[in-house]
C-alpha cells in the first residue's frame, strides 16, 4: 500500500468539505504520519497558499491513507 498525506477542509466550494491528497507517497504508515507530525505547520501553510484565504473555511484533520480510502470518503462527501 502506499499511503499520502490527506486533509479534511472546508471550502467556500458548493460541496464545502472534501480530503485534499499529497502526491507524495509512503510505504509505511508510521513514517506518512510521523512527517505529518513534524511537519503540520508548513502543510497549513501550504494549503493555505494552494487555496487562497478567499477559498479555505478550515482545515478539519491531517492524516495518511490510501488513495481508495480518500475516493471513498469523498464519494460519501458528495465529489
Amino acid at each position: 500500500k502506499v499511503y499520502l498525506i490527506s486533509v479534511l477542509v472546508i471550502t467556500t466550494n458548493d460541496i464545502p468539505s472534501g480530503w485534499l491528497q499529497y502526491t507524495k507517497g509512503y510505504s509505511d504508515q508510521k513514517t506518512c504520519e510521523k512527517y505529518i507530525k513534524d511537519n503540520a505547520a508548513n502543510i497549513i501553510w501550504q494549503l493555505q497558499n494552494y487555496l487562497n484565504k478567499d477559498r479555505l473555511v478550515a482545515i478539519k484533520e491531517m492524516k495518511c491513507m490510501t488513495t481508495k480510502e480518500a475516493v471513498d470518503l469523498n464519494t460519501t462527501l458528495g465529489h
